[in-house]
């Protein structure tokens, strides 16, 4: 025979299953109760987009050190604009060397990698790696990133949607307790 604390004990628990199960544990829900994870989650996104990929857009991802094909394809391009056709005079040249943009200190050397046999590297125009193994890191550092936010993001939504712990329980708790004291005080 059942004893009377506990059928009390399993009414409670069935109470407080039922007033849990009213709460809508969806993912829209978890996106208006977890505004700074939604933050977090866009901010470590745009970070990669904005810093990482750019990186690895403008240099590639080479311990090359010559200049990146980004940087020779720029200068290309100015070179193709003076000399239309394949035959680029010396006057282009000259032209193209006078041109502050590709002139500068530390940058005459590095243009002139861009006509040899292998121009794909990793060197910034003013000879730094801007990626690759001996680059800044800035595309792994911010990739790490946007993948850690993003586990923890959609980790948090799973737990909030199917496996809520003590303290998500309590909230829900007294946020359904709220909503029915509001709809009571509306009734009268």
């Amino acid at each position: 025979l059942a004893s009377p604390l506990s059928s009390a004990k399993v009414l409670q628990t069935a109470a407080k299953m039922a007033v849990l199960a009213k709460f809508p544990a969806t993912a829209s829900q978890f996106v208006k109760d977890n505004n700074t994870d939604v933050v977090n989650l866009v901010l470590g996104w745009a970070v990669f987009w904005i810093y990482g990929f750019r990186t690895l857009f403008f240099c590639g991802y080479t311990s090359t050190q010559t200049l990146s094909q980004y940087y020779c394809d720029e200068m290309f391009t100015a070179l193709s604009a003076c000399a239309p056709g394949d035959a680029i005079s010396d006057s282009c040249t000259a032209a193209i060397e006078s041109t502050p943009k590709f002139a500068q200190k530390y940058t005459v050397d590095l243009y002139k990698t861009c006509f040899g046999d292998e121009y794909q590297g990793s060197l910034s125009p003013y000879g730094n790696f801007c990626s690759g193994q001996n680059g800044t890191g800035e595309f792994i550092v911010t990739l790490l990133l946007m993948i850690l936010v993003t586990v923890v993001f959609f980790w948090k939504m799973a737990k909030f949607i199917h496996c809520p712990d003590k303290l998500e329980r309590k909230r829900r708790k007294e946020v359904m307790l709220k909503d029915f004291l509001l709809s009571q005080n509306s009734t009268k």
